[in-house]
């Protein structure tokens, strides 16, 4: 939470290592050596089987797409094996979380110690926010000499500004913050303490800090989850996080066939301001714009849709053939958009990056 953002350390031939890359290692290395010595859990075949597939995609799809791609006058390199390599290392670090919790979070009292650090750290890091609310966010350009993203005006709202301190995005630090309240909830329910502080208190004080962050999608996310959390049992959780879990990955195709009440959440953000309801139709259109490609990525070959290796990590679709000129249609953060589809063995399939069509 401390280092800086927007900043990769690329050192060839390991992947680009980021602050969550740094986090990720160092974290797995101090649990190796001073984690908890209980037994090592049950292995799942079916996580075993989705983690392997998750880190050999890219490997599998630079296969189809390790040529140049010659279109509107220009060479874009193609998704070499070596890039393949690269990015499944990457993905090696995206499920270095997963395995810690895994093999060193699976007993109550590493549960409890875990849940108690998240409301821990948001206190102390909320003086910080607290000052970014009132001055604007310049500690990371103060401390390390650099906004971590082009977005500074998004961080502009209701006359004041959100804070974003040293995450990439005011957004992210609101989730991380309605995350916060959550797990002090949670403590709530055990009838335990945090700092000595009553933890009723802390989720209260936490849910004014996330207020004040002024993203009304974490607002709304810890209003729907806060009352499940402290009024229902822990396994009415667990099937609540399967269901939201499904729906997120069925959320493209329940798009394509329009089941998803678009239009009533429009209506809603319409009703909040302006602003939120421009923000919301331009995700819609993204939406569109990537959904109406889909059927073609999967009946034409890789020949239709090309997928080129990026500078910035980010994998680049184009259209061929030959065209005249090229634009951008759609935002290069296609994770966010469609969360489940962000690498497919399919090389047509990628929704990692950028699509670029005339």
């Amino acid at each position: 939470m401390l280092l800086p953002s927007g900043l990769d350390l690329k050192v060839p031939p390991l992947p680009p290592l980021d602050k969550m890359g740094f986090t990720a290692i160092a974290t797995v290395l101090l649990c190796w050596m001073k984690g908890s010595r209980a037994p090592r859990p049950r292995t799942s075949l079916l996580i075993i089987v989705l983690a392997s597939a998750f880190v050999l995609a890219p490997i599998f799809t630079s296969f189809g797409n390790s040529y140049e791609l010659q279109t509107a006058g220009k060479s874009v390199p193609g998704f070499y094996p070596a890039d393949g390599v690269k990015f499944a290392g990457r993905n090696i670090l995206a499920l270095i979380p997963l395995y810690i919790g895994y093999r060193f979070l699976s007993t109550e009292n590493a549960r409890s110690l875990l849940l108690k650090a998240l409301p821990i750290v948001m206190l102390f890091y909320s003086l910080p926010m607290l000052l970014e609310v009132r001055m604007s966010p310049q500690l990371h350009r103060q401390l390390y000499g650099y906004f971590p993203s082009d977005a500074f005006a998004q961080q502009v709202r209701a006359g004041g500004f959100r804070p974003v301190v040293f995450f990439s995005h005011g957004l992210e630090l609101a989730l991380f913050t309605s995350v916060a309240i959550i797990a002090a909830i949670v403590i709530v329910r055990m009838k335990s303490r945090i700092l000595r502080l009553p933890a009723g208190g802390v989720a209260a004080y936490l849910s004014g800090l996330l207020l004040l962050c002024k993203s009304l999608g974490p607002l709304l996310y810890t209003i729907a989850f806060a009352p499940v959390v402290m009024f229902t049992r822990p396994r009415s959780w667990v099937k609540i996080a399967c269901v939201a879990s499904i729906l997120v990955c069925a959320y493209p195709l329940l798009r394509e066939y329009e089941l998803t009440p678009v239009q009533l959440i429009s209506n809603m953000a319409s009703a909040v301001s302006a602003d939120r309801h421009a923000s919301f139709e331009t995700r819609v259109a993204n939406e569109g714009q990537l959904l109406s490609k889909a059927p073609n990525w999967i009946i034409q070959p890789p020949s239709v849709i090309e997928i080129a290796s990026s500078t910035n990590g980010r994998a680049k679709m184009f259209r061929s053939p030959m065209v005249a000129g090229l634009s951008n249609s759609a935002p290069s953060d296609g994770l966010a958009i469609f969360p489940s589809l962000g690498c497919s063995p399919w090389p047509s399939f990628e929704l990692s990056g950028q699509w670029t069509t005339t």
